[in-house]
């Protein structure tokens, strides 16, 4: 049995009974609130899930089969002529999704940075905004500036995604990938990101031409440097 832990238990509890209301207060307020519960209605429905699947005799949920084909696009690496230095962000995912991995790999003509989610409601990847940052960053676990290798730092945001389900860390990868064997790429970088969502400074030799591709079956997204 999934447990969600007593501050998301007790959180999500008084978020069924309503917050109290404050005179004056903004539409922000409000706005977040609105926010901050449906994010918790997606953990419980996660949870729901997640329990169901430890629960099945062949150890696997319905909604998350583990794929049964290759990474058609990791074999298609000579899509370098679409790769551009333009921000982009793709349409919205799952109401919650949990992130697991964060792997490197060179490609025949890229360097791979893939990240590998467990979503709730549907089989697809959270949506992302992926964009060229100057910084500064910070740290991940303590309040601290991020000093990421690089000269240039393209950075991927993941919405409505947590590292963290039941008070325990589902990301299984380092905090810091720094490969070697790399055209450009020097360091993967889990850092501090807004509210509901993860984020990662990928750290580059120079501003390089990139590509995202998304996929189901386990939801992923790859970002590849040209």
């Amino acid at each position: 049995m999934v447990r969600l832990g007593d501050r998301t238990v007790r959180f999500a509890a008084a978020l069924r009974r309503g917050a109290p209301r404050v005179a004056g207060a903004s539409n922000v307020l409000g706005v977040r609130l609105v926010r901050a519960r449906t994010f918790s209605i997606s953990l419980l429905l996660l949870a729901s899930t997640v329990a169901a699947s430890c629960g099945a005799s062949s150890g696997s949920s319905p909604r998350f089969k583990p794929s049964r084909t290759t990474d058609a696009t990791a074999q298609q690496a000579n899509g370098c002529g679409r790769a551009s230095t333009i921000a982009r962000d793709s349409d919205p995912g799952p109401g919650v999704s949990l992130l697991n991995t964060a792997q490197v790999s060179p490609g025949q003509c890229t360097d791979d940075v893939r990240f590998d989610f467990t979503s709730s409601d549907v089989d697809l990847p959270p949506r992302y905004v992926i964009e060229y940052q100057d910084g500064p960053f910070s740290d991940f676990n303590q309040f601290a500036q991020a000093k990421i290798a690089g000269s240039a730092f393209l950075v991927i945001r993941f919405e409505k995604t947590t590292s963290d389900f039941g008070g325990k860390t589902t990301y299984r990868s380092r905090e810091s990938i720094t490969p070697s064997g790399m055209r450009h790429l020097k360091e993967v970088r889990l850092v501090a990101g807004p509210e509901n969502s993860v984020q990662f400074v990928i750290g580059l030799d120079e501003k390089r031409p990139f590509i995202v591709d998304g996929a189901p079956s386990p939801p992923r997204v790859v970002v590849r440097i040209a």
